[in-house]
C-alpha cells in the first residue's frame, strides 16, 4: 500500500502544481496570448528540470519517480496550449514560442531517454519531435511548395543522423528513431507535393530523396528489405517526368520499370544466398519472367504497329537479355533474350513482305506465290537433315548451358 499511497501522491502534487499555475496567470491578470506563451515556457521548464533530474540523477530512483508525474502533466498542460494556438489567431511571437518549445520538448524526452534507456521516453521523443517539426511550419506559415522544401530538408537530416547513429553499437537503439523522422517527414513531404500537381518537380525531389533514404536505411539497420524499394522509387521519379518531358512512347516507361523488377529480382536472389537458401523462388521466377517481357514486349508490339525499325530496339534488348543471362548463368534470361532477338529479326523482315503482298496483281502475284512454293519444297526436301543440325545445335547448347540454372 505505501507504494501506492506515494504514487498516488506524487500525481496529486503534480495536479495542484498544475491548478497553482492557473490560478497564477488569472491573477496576474495576463490576455490570452501572454497566458499562452507564459504556460509554454513554463511547463517546458518543467521538462527541462526533469530532463536534469534524468541526466544528474538516474540512480536515484525516487526522485526520478518524483519528476516523472510532474512532467506528464506538463506534457498534457503543453498540449493544451498547442491546441488551443492552433484553434486561434495568434501572433507570430506567440507561434514561435510554441514551436520552439515544441524543439525544447524534444531534446529533453531524448536526453531523458538516452540516460535512463527508456522505450517509451523514446516514443515520447518521436511525438514532440514531429511536433516540433510541424509546428515550425505552421509558426511560419509555410505554402504547399514550402512544405515540401521544409520537410525534405528534415528528412535529409534524419536519414544522415540515422547513417551516423548505426556506425556506434552504443546508439543502435536510436536508429529506428532517426528512421522514423526521415521516413515520416518524407511521406508527408509526398503528400504536400501531390497538392501541387500537375507541377511534377517537387514530387521527383521528394521520391529521389526517398531513394537515398530507402538505401541508407538498408546499410543502417541491416535490412536488406529496404534496398528493395529503391528500384521502385527511381522508377515512379522517372515515370512522373518522362509524362511531361519525353511524351507517351510506352517505352520510356515499360523499359525502366522492367529494370526495377529486374534489379529487385536480383537483389531478392542475392539475399536470398546469404541466407543459404536456393537463389529462386517460384515467385520470383514469375516476376522475373514478367519483367523480361515487359522489357522486350513493347518493342516487338511496336515493330508490327508502328515501325519496323522498333525491331532494332528489340533485337538490342533481346541481346542485352542473352548477355545477361550468360553473364549469370541463367538458362531463362539467355534463351528469353536469344529468342526475343531472332523474333525481332523475323518480324523485320516478314512485316515489309507482307504489306508488299497487296500491291502485286496479275502475274507478279503468281510469281510470288510460286516462289513461296518453290521455297516450302526446298525447306520439306531437307527437314531430315534440319532436324538433325537442330538436334546438334540443343545437345550444344545444353552442353554449354551444363550447370546452369
Amino acid at each position: 500500500t505505501k507504494p501506492a499511497i506515494g504514487a498516488a501522491l506524487q500525481w496529486l502534487s503534480a495536479g495542484f502544481g498544475a491548478a497553482t499555475w492557473v490560478e497564477f496567470t488569472l491573477a496576474l491578470g495576463l490576455s490570452q496570448n501572454e497566458t499562452l506563451s507564459a504556460s509554454a515556457v513554463a511547463v517546458t521548464a518543467v521538462a527541462v528540470l526533469a530532463a536534469g533530474v534524468a541526466w544528474t540523477r538516474p540512480s536515484t530512483q525516487r526522485l526520478v519517480q518524483w519528476t516523472a508525474p510532474w512532467a506528464a502533466v506538463a506534457s498534457l498542460g503543453y498540449a493544451a496550449v498547442v491546441l488551443v494556438a492552433l484553434l486561434v489567431d495568434v501572433p507570430d511571437a506567440v507561434a514561435a514560442t510554441v514551436a520552439t518549445t515544441a524543439w525544447v520538448w524534444a531534446v529533453a524526452a531524448a536526453v531523458s531517454a538516452a540516460r535512463l534507456d527508456r522505450s517509451e521516453l523514446r516514443v515520447v521523443t518521436v511525438v514532440f519531435g514531429f511536433a516540433a517539426i510541424g509546428l515550425t511550419g505552421w509558426s511560419i506559415d509555410l505554402d504547399a511548395a514550402g512544405w515540401v522544401t521544409w520537410l525534405t530538408s528534415v528528412a535529409a537530416v534524419g536519414t544522415a543522423t540515422m547513417m551516423a547513429l548505426s556506425m556506434r553499437a552504443s546508439s543502435a537503439r536510436w536508429v529506428p528513431v532517426a528512421a522514423i523522422f526521415a521516413g515520416g517527414s518524407l511521406v508527408a513531404a509526398g503528400a504536400a507535393a501531390a497538392t501541387l500537381w500537375p507541377e511534377r518537380q517537387s514530387l521527383i525531389v521528394v521520391l529521389i530523396a526517398a531513394t537515398g533514404f530507402s538505401l541508407a536505411a538498408g546499410a543502417a539497420t541491416r535490412d536488406r528489405r529496404w534496398f528493395y524499394l529503391a528500384p521502385g522509387l527511381v522508377f515512379a521519379a522517372w515515370a512522373i517526368f518522362a509524362t511531361e518531358a519525353l511524351g507517351a512512347n510506352v517505352q520510356w516507361f515499360s523499359t525502366p520499370l522492367a529494370l526495377a523488377l529486374l534489379v529487385d529480382v536480383e537483389l531478392a536472389r542475392l539475399d536470398r544466398r546469404r541466407r543459404g537458401l536456393e537463389a529462386s523462388s517460384q515467385e520470383l521466377v514469375l516476376v522475373e519472367l514478367m519483367a523480361m517481357a515487359l522489357f522486350v514486349g513493347p518493342a516487338l508490339v511496336q515493330t508490327l504497329s508502328v515501325s519496323t525499325a522498333y525491331g532494332l530496339l528489340a533485337i538490342a534488348q533481346g541481346v542485352v537479355l542473352a548477355i545477361w543471362g550468360t553473364a549469370t548463368r541463367v538458362r531463362r534470361r539467355a534463351l528469353g533474350g536469344f529468342l526475343a532477338a531472332a523474333v525481332a529479326a523475323l518480324l523485320m523482315i516478314a512485316v515489309p513482305l507482307a504489306e508488299l503482298v497487296p500491291q502485286f496483281r496479275g502475274p507478279a502475284l503468281w510469281a510470288i506465290i510460286f516462289g513461296i512454293g518453290a521455297v516450302l519444297i526446298i525447306i520439306a526436301s531437307t527437314i531430315e537433315q534440319t532436324r538433325r543440325r537442330f538436334v546438334e545445335i540443343r545437345t550444344s547448347v545444353e552442353s554449354m548451358m551444363e550447370g546452369w540454372e
